[in-house]
């Protein structure tokens, strides 16, 4: 499993507030780190609204408990053929 095992993630700091995470499937000889790239940039921008529960216990999908001007939204659904229901 390429999570489950500290020896095959490699973290890189690139400077700026930028870090790479580069994970290793052990499936080959060489361990390049390059099987799963992840670039992260560090951001001080507010959240998205909807989004003020979502790390938290009441895990909502969209908050707006605390919203009370009107808000224009627009849904897309989806839905899987093997699934019709």
């Amino acid at each position: 499993m390429i999570f489950s095992k500290s020896s095959t993630l490699q973290i890189s700091n690139l400077g700026d507030n930028d870090l790479s995470l580069g994970w290793q499937d052990n499936s080959t000889n060489y361990s390049d780190f390059q099987d799963l790239v992840v670039n992260i940039q560090a951001t001080d921008n507010r959240l998205t609204l909807g989004r003020g529960l979502q790390d938290s216990p009441q895990g909502k999908n969209i908050d707006l408990w605390n919203v009370t001007a009107l808000v224009n939204t627009k849904f897309t659904v989806y839905r899987e053929p093997a699934f019709d229901n």
